[in-house]
């Protein structure tokens, strides 16, 4: 988590934008609002005379509005990339308006260090859950009061950080850390936490990071099953330092990063309640290790028909049965799709696979032992394909409740056995994290179906 006595940057901000390497052009009002509804969206009002102004991005004929931006105001600077035009308001050629831009990230700077954040030399991020995940404690407090030190004692052990390796000339680690600070008044603070870093011998463009950044919070995110997202991402250059009040430069200056599209979870409810139960215990970073991070953000972009689903599934706000079956169902077809191209079958008898054939694959090439949930595997595996047919084709019946839900909940531990397996994963590592209660209750919710086979065993 953050330090709470961070500055907290608030919205909207009324100031100024000014064109980059255009200084002869004149400074125009904004107003910035970041927020779910709007994003990072910038009101601008122009004037019937502003066409060397900001009015000329507006018009009945509108010249191109620039992709970067600068936003300063009283307080602050912001960077802005990705700007476009978002409404055009009125044609300035015969009336004011008010026109609008929206811009896809932007970087804060607190002490006008006057340089371009569109390449940056390293980005870090704090992602909720990943100093669980890595299983680090940093801190423990002793209250004995020995006599030479009254008063309780605060012990910090340092951890080396976590070399993952090198992708496309960035170099991606995991840095253990602390804070300490005033909390609040006659309260001090501290806290321990794990951040993302990608580095770069020389600067990169920001979304190059940014990709390597999302990518891993997708993993955590689907491995852990937990609607794990960032906390807050900063981005540093050599050449832009923090500044003490008498302006001396000090080291690199992190500067937070503003994005409406970082986060996957709504920002009006930061920690969602997702309706759609684990089945397993929380993987960690001792099964996966640095191989397999490094594994997965290479083949990201392989796997992403078959992992995508379930990230979108575990960050959905509410979710029902028939959704939770859907998406479930899906990532199976693209895994089982994958699995076959990679086998050398052809792409058309690939693509025309059953979907009973293709989960039939899925079921006996991993280490769960689904006949043990369900009693019977050849049922399940019929009774999981009509459930999906049955949701997605409007001529055949609805499975009925709570069918779509079990069969999504066995399919989602099925598939993070797969998404293991791939990360190369040891198949006894992979039956620990079913080792619990919830994975082992679905066997007497099946049993209890109308109908259904009885388990074999109910002890």
């Amino acid at each position: 988590m953050s330090a709470p006595f961070d500055p907290v940057t608030e919205f909207p901000r009324l100031g100024y934008l000014w064109e980059n390497g255009e200084p002869d052009r004149p400074e125009v009002p904004a107003l910035l609002h970041f927020s779910q509804e709007r994003g990072l969206y910038v009101e601008v009002p122009f004037t019937s005379g502003s066409h060397e102004g900001a009015g000329r991005w507006f018009g009945r004929n509108p010249q191109e509005c620039p992709e970067r931006l600068l936003f300063q105001d009283h307080e602050l600077d912001l960077h802005l990339f990705g700007v476009h035009v978002a409404s055009q308001g009125r044609d300035p050629r015969y009336e004011p308006g008010l026109g609008g831009l929206r811009t896809e990230f932007a970087v804060e700077d607190r002490d006008r260090s006057d340089v371009e954040y569109a390449d940056v030399a390293a980005v870090r991020s704090e992602i909720d859950g990943l100093h669980e995940f890595m299983g680090w404690r940093l801190t423990e407090m002793d209250f004995s009061s020995p006599p030479e030190t009254p008063g309780p004692v605060l012990r910090y052990t340092p951890r080396a950080a976590v070399d993952v390796g090198e992708i496309d000339g960035l170099k991606i680690s995991l840095v253990a850390t602390h804070w300490a600070g005033q909390d609040r008044p006659n309260v001090s603070a501290i806290g321990e936490t794990t951040v993302l870093r990608t580095e770069a011998s020389s600067p990169r463009p920001v979304e190059d990071h940014l990709r390597l950044q999302e990518a891993f919070r997708d993993l955590l995110a689907v491995v852990c099953w937990r609607p794990f997202d960032f906390d807050g991402v900063t981005v540093q250059r050599e050449d832009a330092p923090a500044r003490s009040l008498g302006g001396t430069a000090l080291h690199a200056q992190w500067r937070p990063v503003h994005s409406p599209y970082l986060m996957r979870r709504d920002r009006r409810d930061p920690k969602p309640e997702v309706q759609f139960t684990d089945v397993w215990g929380p993987t960690s970073f001792e099964a996966i290790g640095a191989d397999g991070l490094l594994t997965w953000l290479r083949r990201r972009e392989e796997l992403a028909r078959f992992v995508d689903p379930l990230v979108a599934l575990r960050f959905a706000p509410v979710i029902s049965p028939e959704l939770a079956l859907m998406q479930t169902s899906i990532a199976a077809e693209a895994l089982a799709y994958l699995r076959a191209i990679r086998a050398g079958v052809d792409d058309k008898s690939a693509a025309h696979e059953s979907f009973e054939s293709r989960l039939r694959g899925l079921v006996g090439t991993q280490p769960l032992d689904i006949g043990d949930i369900t009693s019977d595997q050849e049922t399940w595996i019929v009774a999981a394909k009509n459930a999906y047919n049955g949701v997605k084709h409007a001529n055949l019946p609805l499975p009925e409740r709570p069918l779509p839900t079990l069969i999504a909940l066995t399919m989602t531990g099925l598939l993070r056995s797969h998404l293991l397996l791939e990360l190369g994963v040891e198949p006894t590592e992979i039956e620990k994290f079913a080792e619990n209660q919830s994975w082992w209750g679905l066997r007497s919710a099946y049993a209890q179906l109308a109908g259904w086979p009885s388990s074999r065993n109910t002890e």
